[in-house]
């Protein structure tokens, strides 16, 4: 079998009557937008429920992005907290009536914000963010306010959702002297989040998006003994870009130097390596096609299309893709079959050997036997011996 020929996804990674709670190990995660998703009035929104309920019927789980730290300034509850400082809002951001405070708190998008306060005209006083000025951060000491977030992931879940990627958890609290990151109230209230959760809510998954150092988003695992109590997983940020450095260097170093830092993490918790999504650096998302036409004309498109003679929507699209074997869409097929077929792969964390070639990164596997007497070395399709050899992508 060449490594480009199209296979039947088998779903044996997808939701079953069982429990299952280690699914998200062996899952593979695609982002995708659903803005328009059986958008039957035209509006240009459409049912996420029905999205949901689609994504069962074919074996597939959704996660959807969470917001924990902010809201948007246009949200009814900036809007009362700013308009009545004394009723049920007005404590649920955090404000001050100037902009000396937490001055050891980095300022994230410096290309676009002055500081981390911003006056407001309404109220009177600064409000704290720690994006966007039209971002304002919730008030997590508010007791209300994390009554307010239970409430919203269990609505979430009521309908079907199956996890959540938590956006920006790092800074849900603040502190004086500090750098408001990463704060123990924070992993407290994580803590409280998971047991709430799993109490009512079992094979939900909860990835924590921390964009910091291994050795920092490791504590969002929670406790190493217990296996972990805050979240089951956290994004490996600082992989992605190496992952791309190592290919156009066609050198594996930068991969193994960071894997190599990387602290272990609890036996019931998983990383997420990701190739693409929205919050990457210094790269440009692709969107594909299904056709060179579609049921939408393009100028209804709440995206803009891609107009380019070879990555244009009318020659790179998933028709075309299906009709060559050798597309990318059919290897990467071929790469996730494989993946399936060795679950040492989201099991464990490799662990790289020293290798022969700076090109090509080596690993060891182990896997547990089927009939749980000792240990077994992982065999793939690229490897003729214990030691699978996975070349980087576009080298053999």
């Amino acid at each position: 079998m060449i490594v480009n020929e199209p296979v039947q996804d088998t779903f044996e990674d997808t939701p079953s009557k069982d429990r299952d709670p280690e699914w998200f190990k062996r899952a593979v995660f695609y982002e995708v937008l659903v803005r328009s998703f059986q958008d039957s009035d035209g509006d240009g929104v459409g049912d996420l429920k029905e999205f949901v309920d689609a994504a069962h019927h074919r074996g597939m789980r959704v996660i959807i992005d969470f917001v924990m730290n902010h809201t948007s300034d246009q949200h009814p509850w900036f809007q009362e907290s700013r308009a009545n400082p004394d009723g049920p809002y007005g404590d649920y951001y955090v404000w001050a009536d100037d902009d000396k405070q937490y001055q050891d708190a980095r300022i994230i998008f410096v290309d676009t914000e002055a500081s981390n306060w911003t006056f407001d005209p309404v109220r009177k006083q600064y409000y704290w963010h720690r994006f966007f000025s039209h971002q304002p951060d919730l008030n997590y000491e508010n007791p209300a306010v994390q009554e307010e977030m239970i409430s919203a992931l269990k609505f979430w879940l009521d309908l079907g959702i199956d996890g959540f990627r938590l956006d920006a958890v790092p800074y849900l609290y603040q502190e004086e002297g500090t750098n408001c990151e990463n704060l123990p109230a924070t992993h407290e209230f994580l803590k409280r989040v998971r047991k709430e959760i799993d109490a009512s809510y079992p094979d939900t998954v909860v990835l924590a998006e921390a964009n910091q150092w291994p050795e920092d988003v490791v504590d969002y695992f929670g406790d190493f003994e217990s296996g972990g109590d805050e979240c089951h997983m956290a994004f490996h940020f600082p992989v992605m870009p190496r992952i791309f450095m190592a290919v156009r260097r066609e050198s594996r170093y930068p991969v193994s130097e960071i894997l190599a830092k990387t602290p272990a993490i609890p036996s019931n918790c998983q990383w997420g390596i990701f190739l693409r999504n929205h919050d990457e650096l210094c790269t440009t998302a692709t969107r594909s096609a299904w056709a060179t036409t579609s049921g939408s004309a393009t100028g209804r498109l709440y995206l803009p299309t891609i107009m380019d003679p070879v990555y244009g929507y009318q020659v790179t699209n998933v028709e075309a893709s299906m009709a060559s074997p050798s597309s990318l869409l059919h290897w990467t097929r071929r790469m996730i079959e494989i993946r399936k077929q060795n679950h040492a792969f989201g099991h464990c964390f490799p662990a790289g050997v020293r290798g022969r070639s700076r090109s090509v990164r080596e690993q060891l596997l182990p896997v547990r036997a089927a009939d749980g007497a000792g240990s077994q070395r992982v065999r793939g399709p690229a490897s003729g011996g214990a030691v699978r050899r996975g070349a980087l992508p576009g080298h053999r």
